[in-house]
This record gives C-alpha cells, sequence and structure tokens, in this order.
C-alpha cells in the first residue's frame, strides 16, 4: 500500500495522509505534496518527516535542556527514549545468523548432554540458547519481567535436579542460584542497568538476595531442627520406622551394599518408592525402579549405586 501526504484545493491549511486508492478517488480535491511510503516497503520516517505531516507534534533536536524549556519542565526528569542495552540485545538475537547460531548451540548441547549424563554444564548452555530464541522471537520480545522470569524458572528446575535427580554441589546448584538471585534482581530493579552506577545498585539487589537466600537456608535449618518437637506441628511428621536394631541394621558403607547385589530379601515397609527390606537379620534403606511394591513382598537387589539398593519384586 502506497502512502500519501496531500493538501486540500479548497484549503491550503488542511493536510491529511491518505493512500493512492483514495487519493485517485478524490479526483482533484487533493494535491499531492509527498509519497510517505512506498508500494511494499515499510513506513520509515525521520523526526522532521513525522513532524512536517503531522504525526509527531514537535522536534527537539538532541538537547534535553531544550525540550524540557520548550514544556516547561525540569530538566533532569527529560529521559532518553533511545533502545536500552537489552531492546538491542533483543534486536541482535533475531539476526538470522545470529538464531541459527543459538539453534545449533543449543542441540549441540543437548546431544553432549545425552552422550555424558550428569554433565549439567552443556544441558544449561542448552536451556539458555533456546530460551534466547524464544524469548527474542516472541511478542516478548526485550521484556525484561519475561526474560527474569524464564531464567528463573530454568534456574528453579536446575536446583530441583540438584536435589532430587543428581544430589551434590554441582553446576546446577551454583547456576540455578545464580540464575534465580539474578532473575529476582533483574525483575525488581527499577530501570534497565545502563550505567556503571545503576550495574553497581543491581550488584548490590544481587547480594540482597544472595543474603536472603544464606538467612533462608539457616532458618530452614534451624526450623527443620526444632519443629518436629512441637505439640501441634509434630503431627505433621512421620515418627522414624524402628527396626529392632537401633539403626545399627543399616549398611555402614558402598562395600558392604555391593556385596548384596542379587541378593533377596523382605520388604518391612511399603516401598513407594523408598523404604525398607529385611535382609538376614539387617533393616536396609531401598529404593524400588519406580514401582510400588507392598510390605511383606519378597524382592530382589537389582542394581547397586555406592550404598543405594534398587530392588525389584520376584
Amino acid at each position: 500500500m502506497s502512502i500519501l501526504f496531500v493538501r486540500s484545493t479548497v484549503d491550503q491549511r488542511k493536510t491529511k495522509l491518505m493512500t493512492r486508492e483514495e487519493y485517485d478517488a478524490a479526483k482533484g480535491a487533493w494535491v499531492s505534496l509527498t509519497v510517505v511510503k512506498k508500494r511494499g516497503e515499510f513506513l520509515k520516517l525521520t523526526a522532521d518527516q513525522a513532524e512536517t505531516i503531522g504525526l509527531a507534534k514537535t522536534t527537539a533536536g538532541r538537547d534535553p535542556a531544550e525540550l524540557a524549556a520548550k514544556y516547561g519542565v525540569e530538566p533532569g526528569r527529560v529521559k532518553d527514549a533511545t533502545p536500552a542495552w537489552l531492546d538491542r540485545f533483543a534486536t541482535f538475537l533475531r539476526n538470522p545468523s545470529v538464531t541459527v547460531l543459538l539453534v545449533v548451540i543449543g542441540f549441540v548441547g543437548l546431544i553432549l548432554e545425552l552422550k555424558v549424563p550428569g554433565a549439567m554444564i552443556p544441558g544449561i548452555i542448552a536451556a539458555l540458547a533456546f530460551i534466547c530464541v524464544f524469548w527474542a522471537h516472541t511478542q516478548f520480545s526485550g521484556q525484561v519481567a519475561v526474560l527474569a522470569g524464564l531464567l528463573f524458572l530454568l534456574g528453579l528446575i536446575l536446583i530441583l535436579l540438584e536435589v532430587f535427580v543428581i544430589p551434590g554441589i554441582g553446576a546446577a546448584l551454583i547456576f540455578g542460584i545464580l540464575l534465580m538471585v539474578g532473575a529476582l534482581a533483574l525483575v525488581t530493579v527499577p530501570s534497565i542497568p545502563d550505567s556503571g552506577e545503576e550495574w553497581i545498585k543491581f550488584g548490590g539487589k544481587m547480594a540482597q538476595y544472595l543474603f536472603a537466600l544464606i538467612a533462608g537456608f539457616f532458618l530452614a535449618l534451624v526450623v527443620a531442627r526444632y519443629l518436629p518437637s512441637l505439640p501441634i506441628a509434630n503431627r505433621m511428621f512421620l515418627p522414624p520406622v524402628d527396626d529392632g536394631t537401633d539403626g545399627t541394621g543399616l549398611l555402614p558403607g558402598a562395600a558392604k551394599a555391593a556385596a548384596l547385589l542379587g541378593a533377596t530379601g523382605v520388604t518391612t515397609t511399603v516401598l513407594r518408592p523408598a523404604g525398607t527390606v529385611l535382609f538376614g537379620d539387617e533393616f536396609v534403606d531401598v529404593v524400588t525402579e519406580g514401582g510400588y511394591v507392598e510390605a511383606g513382598t519378597r524382592v530382589q537387589v537389582i542394581e547397586v549405586e555406592g550404598t543405594r539398593l534398587v530392588v525389584k519384586a520376584v
């Protein structure tokens, strides 16, 4: 569609924008002053052109003081509306070459993670690459809150993986904490850091949330230590299984656990999937492959990982 800037032949003060079809249908009522947009092209205007055709009320150059004086406001309240670095970053990510590169990095990371299970670093890099692609190419491009939410969710998933799937202080836990803290700081700062002073404030926000994390950790330890002994709260906790051995029946180490590979025993508690099995005269903590096993069922050890025994019903 072609757009023209026209002036009335009857009233010289009257101007407007109209399409080429509207102009041809007017039959001499308007005279074309300039072609604002040609057919098949995007609409691109400079500040002076926008002012000329009436899309902008006025322009004041690049001097904030001139604009402040024109409208009678304090110079410090005039903000520069040029794109922030995060908007420029989103534009960079939308470059076709960059997008393809990110997708390649993402798939390489996923393949390496499948080839070397538990490495975590390739998987984390792949997740970040795909997050960048989806964030930059959707309607949420450039929105800080959405990016922070995606990073926070990724950090939470990494921490849950570290706790429930691959226990230990590793890359998943470290990256998960950093991503969650960074996301919280990013979403709560008043503006996107774009100067040294703002980056210092951003670092201060991260320090606050790191302190909150540490304080929360110690508070959780205190609550976990004393909560079961409170009269009402102790009803929310199951008492430990009394195996009659005062805990001496539990496996002391990996060597003894390895000796039980292939051994059979009887479940003394329900396995869902964790529970206790009696091997001879010893009560041992085990887990199933993921199924549910009733108490009193005969089971066999099919896998040993350190002191972790995996059993199945036989």
